[in-house]
C-alpha cells in the first residue's frame, strides 16, 4: 500500500497522479474514476488489516486518505447531467485515451470489492445506485450486434443476436479516446465477462436484483453449449481468471459476509428471503445455510459439512414483515446460551466466549 502512495499519490491527497497502472495494457493518465475508487478502497481494507495487526497509526493514515479523497473525486468526475462518473485525462497528447466522458463498466468497482469484503461503501450510496443504473440504461444492450456495427473496433465476445454489458457508450457525444495503441478503443466496444460478473454482483448488492440477474442471465445465454463452452467463458484469453468474478454474483444473492478473525458470519438472501437454500465457504470449512420466514417469524440456520468452523457472531437480515425480540438458538437440538440483538435491517446472535464448530454440527436460530 505504502508502495502505491509514494508512485501515485505522492502528495497524500487521496486522489492518484501520473502514469496509473492497469489490466488494461497502457496507463491511464489523469483523474481516473475506477482507479481511484479502487485506491480508496484498497487503502480502506488495508486500513482494516493493519488494525489487526495492532498499527492503528498505520490505518489511521490510510483512512485519512479515503477521507480527504473521496469527496474530491466527488467533486471532480461526478457528472450530475450525466448521471454517472467521467474521467478526466491528462494534458499531454500521449495522456487522452480512455473513457473520458464515456459510461464506464469499471467506474465504482472500488465499491464492489468493498461489499464483496463486508467494508463500508467510501462513496455515497446514492451516486453508486446511479452509476449501476447508468450501465444498465446505457451499455446494457439484448443485441450486442447492434452496437457493433457503429462501434467497430475491438474483439467479438458477443455477436449478432447476443445480449451484453459493453465496456463502454457514449450516450453523450463521444470524445474520441487517443492511444499509441492502434485498436485501444476496441477494449471499450467490447463484451468481457468477468467485468460483466463485476457489475451484476454488485447491481445484486445494491437491491437492483432483477437488471443483476438479467446482465448474468445474458452471459449464461451466450455460453450454452449449442454456441459456446460455458466452462470457458472467453475474455481476452480462454480460461481468463477474471471471469471467475461470476461467484462475487453468487455471494451477492446470498448476502454472504464472513469475517475469519472476529468469527463474524452473515447471510442477507437478495430473492426467496422466506425460502432460501446454499451453500458457503468460510477459511477453514463448508457447509450449508438456510433461511426460511412464515407469519412474522424468521429461522436461520447453517450445517457445516467439512472441516471446522470458530464463531462468535451470527446475523441475519431481516426479511419484511418478521418482528423479533428474541432469539432461540439450538446446536444439534440442543439449547445453547447465546445474546440477541435486533439492529436496523438485520437479527444478530452473540456468542461471547465464541465455540467451535465441527463437521456434522447443525446451528439453528429461531428469530422470534
Amino acid at each position: 500500500m505504502d508502495y502505491v502512495i509514494r508512485k501515485w499519490d505522492p502528495d497524500g491527497d487521496g486522489l492518484l497522479a501520473g502514469a496509473q497502472h492497469n489490466t488494461l495494457d497502457e496507463p491511464w493518465f489523469g483523474q481516473v474514476h475506477w482507479l481511484i475508487n479502487l485506491y480508496h478502497a484498497a487503502l480502506k481494507a488495508s486500513a482494516v488489516m493493519a488494525r489487526r495487526m495492532k498499527q492503528p497509526g498505520v490505518a489511521e493514515r490510510y483512512e485519512r486518505m479515503v477521507a480527504k479523497g473521496t469527496p474530491k473525486m466527488v467533486e471532480m468526475l461526478w457528472n450530475e447531467q450525466y448521471g454517472h462518473f467521467i474521467h478526466k485525462p491528462g494534458p499531454g497528447e500521449e495522456e487522452k485515451h480512455g473513457s473520458v466522458n464515456g459510461c464506464h463498466i469499471d467506474q465504482v468497482l472500488g465499491e464492489f470489492w468493498l461489499l464483496n469484503l463486508g467494508l463500508d461503501r467510501v462513496l455515497p450510496q446514492d451516486k453508486i445506485r446511479r452509476t449501476l443504473e447508468s450501465l444498465w440504461t446505457f451499455n446494457f444492450s439484448p443485441n450486442v450486434g447492434d452496437f457493433r456495427k457503429v462501434m467497430t473496433d475491438g474483439r467479438w465476445y458477443a455477436v449478432e443476436g447476443n445480449a451484453g454489458l459493453v465496456m463502454c457508450s457514449f450516450p453523450h457525444g463521444k470524445i474520441e479516446p487517443k492511444s499509441g495503441k492502434k485498436n485501444y478503443a476496441g477494449y471499450l466496444n467490447e463484451c468481457m465477462t468477468g467485468f460483466e460478473w463485476q457489475v451484476a454482483a454488485h447491481m445484486i448488492w445494491e437491491g437492483l436484483v432483477e437488471k443483476g440477474l438479467a446482465i448474468g442471465k445474458a452471459i449464461y445465454d451466450r455460453y450454452l453449449p449449442k454456441d459456446r463452452n460455458p466452462y470457458n467463458e472467453i475474455e481476452c484469453s480462454d480460461h481468463y481468471a477474471r471471469a471467475m468474478s461470476s461467484y462475487s454474483a453468487f455471494m451477492a444473492v446470498c448476502g454472504f459476509r464472513y469475517d475469519g478473525p472476529e468469527g463474524k458470519l452473515a447471510f442477507g438472501p437478495r430473492m426467496q428471503q422466506d425460502n432460501f437454500r446454499a451453500a458457503f465457504i468460510t477459511a477453514e470449512g463448508w457447509g450449508s445455510f438456510q433461511q426460511t420466514a412464515d407469519r412474522g417469524n424468521q429461522t436461520g440456520s447453517i450445517e457445516l459439512r467439512y472441516g471446522q468452523l470458530d464463531l462468535k457472531e451470527l446475523a441475519f437480515d431481516r426479511v419484511d414483515r418478521t418482528a423479533a425480540g428474541r432469539a432461540e438458538v439450538t446446536l444439534d437440538e440442543q439449547p445453547m446460551a447465546a445474546r440477541f440483538q435486533a439492529e436496523p435491517g438485520r437479527y444478530v446472535v452473540r456468542f461471547p466466549d465464541g465455540f467451535h464448530m465441527k463437521a456434522g454440527q447443525h446451528l439453528r436460530v429461531r428469530f422470534l
